[in-house]
């Protein structure tokens, strides 16, 4: 089996120790910085300086986007375009505050102005929209002209790199955790699976290099929407490493890459094995770990959960290499030896990602009926089912084909229990790409609105409606109807919005109410209707014209 070099020792572990240090003072800054200052899930715009669709009867001298929680903007996240599509900005941007971001103008002619903003939220998730504002009298933006400012272009593209640019990276993250976990608990003993888990460190230390150096511009892009024009722009590669996915990323680069040199320079088990967990804890930086309450919870379990999932997935892969070697050389007690100490940190490994998960499932999820009436609810479905058929097949494994290997050594079953094993590491695979698209959805307790507001976007006819309530608690309710056109504009020439609210279980309604305008596309109601908690069946009807009427309804389970 290959092997990698070792220099010699020439009084280099000083060093090796160094760089150990060195990532763990790394790892307390970053925490420190990240976790300073409280955070909420994906920020939402709430003020905008123009208001959208107000008429100013001079040019603005900035454009002010105030939002509910802290959010990152690189340079060019705020743009101004005219009614012809042309940029009018100066690119002076700035953060007067941690949720406050401002756009210097210049002096604008009269017409129709359309801002657009992208911005990354606490959790690392891109936000973007735009809002249109008049100077002078308005005029009239062609459709196609506004359809191209408010596309997303080539973000679908983008969003999709970077969700399987994402998956690699976990699965490097996991194969290093699982090697290391290998070295300690069997390579000590066992010099050929010493020198397997080395490959194997290093093998997922390049992975994860190599993904995390694509992190930073992948997001500067999807942040940008400046496609490959990132890779030129100094400035916003340093403002996407500032945010809370750069600053995991630059910790992932770092800690592999002195895995790396240590592996050349002074290979050791305990050595790897530590900085294989301060590697691993870097993906707690950004996502849900931190937005959800209770935060020292999720911390706990997601840190947990990455090391478990590491320990397993990361040794299957050793398993799936260790049993191939063993089957050419015949050694059935061997196989049996390996198969027998992995399956004790495996047995160990499902036990605490079974509590960790429980966990986290509890404050992301929060009630059984978030996980039929989300995304997130059914994506975590399908990882958990995922996860139950591997434990499963490692079970089949265990109890069934590695005694058959032992006490007949025949080609048969070594065949078949390379296959099951391949079986379980292709599972653990589609495991991690579900955990990369879970990533980017809202928790399924918030988007249910378990945990706070309800909110919902659903199509209306050619229109889309986001629907919020809150606080989503029975009793005073605040109903908010934000509606939009194909193009994603605010709707602000509908003849009439009415709202009607009914609960079949306590023979309820339907109580009929018309929304207050309460900005452009924006009507609302408030008072105590909801005054029960259950599910409410919520309709909203809009006339397009005297004519022409379109309507939804939307189930909303109200809190008690």
């Amino acid at each position: 089996m290959p092997h990698l070099p070792a220099l010699p020792s020439d009084g280099r572990l000083p060093a090796v120790r160094g760089v150990v240090l060195l990532l763990f003072l790394l790892a307390a800054v970053s925490v420190g910085a990240v976790w300073s200052s409280p955070a909420r899930a994906h920020a939402a715009l709430v003020e905008t300086s123009p208001a959208d669709g107000e008429v100013l009867d001079a040019s603005p001298s900035e454009v002010h986007l105030t939002f509910n929680e802290t959010v990152n903007a690189p340079s060019g996240g705020i743009r101004v375009y005219d009614s012809d599509g042309a940029r009018v900005d100066r690119v002076d941007q700035g953060q007067s505050s941690p949720d406050t971001l401002t756009l210097q103008l210049p002096e604008l002619g009269n017409g129709t102005y359309v801002a657009t903003y992208r911005v990354t939220s606490a959790d690392g998730h891109v936000v973007r929209g735009a809002f249109i504002f008049n100077v002078g009298a308005a005029e009239d933006v062609a459709e196609d002209t506004l359809a191209a400012i408010f596309s997303g272009g080539d973000d679908q593209a983008v969003a999709l790199a970077g969700v399987v640019n994402r998956a690699v990276g976990y699965g490097g993250v996991l194969l290093v955790i699982g090697a290391a976990g290998w070295w300690v608990t069997i390579g000590r003993r066992d010099r050929d699976e010493g020198e397997r888990a080395r490959l194997w460190l290093a093998r997922g230390a390049a992975a994860t290099a190599v993904t995390a150096a694509l992190t930073i511009p992948l997001q500067a892009m999807l942040v940008s929407g400046a496609g490959l024009g990132v890779l030129g722009d100094a400035t916003l590669l340093a403002d996407t490493a500032g945010a809370s996915v750069g600053v995991g990323a630059l910790w992932r680069l770092a800690g592999s890459v002195a895995l790396l040199v240590a592996l050349r320079v002074r290979p050791s088990a305990g050595t790897s094995a530590t900085v294989a967990t301060v590697v691993g804890l870097s993906l707690l930086v950004d996502g849900h770990t931190r937005t959800v309450d209770p935060a020292w919870l999720m911390l706990l379990a997601d840190a947990v959960h990455v090391v478990a999932v590491g320990i397993w997935f990361g040794g299957l892969v050793l398993l799936g290499s260790a049993l191939r070697a063993r089957r050419l050389d015949d050694d059935a007690v061997g196989a049996a030896s390996v198969v027998s100490a992995f399956s004790t940190a495996a047995v160990w490994s499902l036990l605490a990602l079974a509590a960790a998960g429980s966990a986290m499932s509890w404050a992301l999820v929060r009630q059984p009926r978030a996980l039929t009436s989300t995304d997130y609810g059914w994506t975590l479905v399908l990882k958990v089912a995922l996860v139950a058929v591997v434990g499963l097949v490692g079970l089949y494994n265990n109890r069934r084909l590695v005694p058959a290997v032992t006490k007949r050594s025949s080609a048969e079953a070594w065949g078949h229990l390379r296959r099951t094993t391949a079986v379980e590491v292709g599972l653990l695979v589609l495991v991690v790409v579900a955990t990369a698209f879970l990533v980017n959805l809202r928790p399924a307790a918030e988007e249910a609105g378990i945990t706070g507001p309800f909110d919902t976007i659903v199509a209306l006819d050619d229109l889309q409606l986001n629907l919020v309530v809150d606080p989503n608690r029975a009793g005073f309710n605040s109903i908010h109807m934000y509606l939009f056109d194909a193009t994603g504009r605010p709707l602000t020439d509908a003849d009439s919005v009415t709202l009607r609210l009914s609960q079949a279980e306590r023979d309820i309604g339907p109580i009929e109410r018309t929304p207050f305008v309460a900005g452009p596309g924006h009507w609302q109601v408030d008072g105590r209707d909801l005054a029960f908690p259950g599910a409410w069946q919520v309709e909203v009807v809009v006339g397009i014209d005297r004519f022409t009427e379109v309507s939804t309804e939307v189930t909303v389970v109200v809190n008690g």
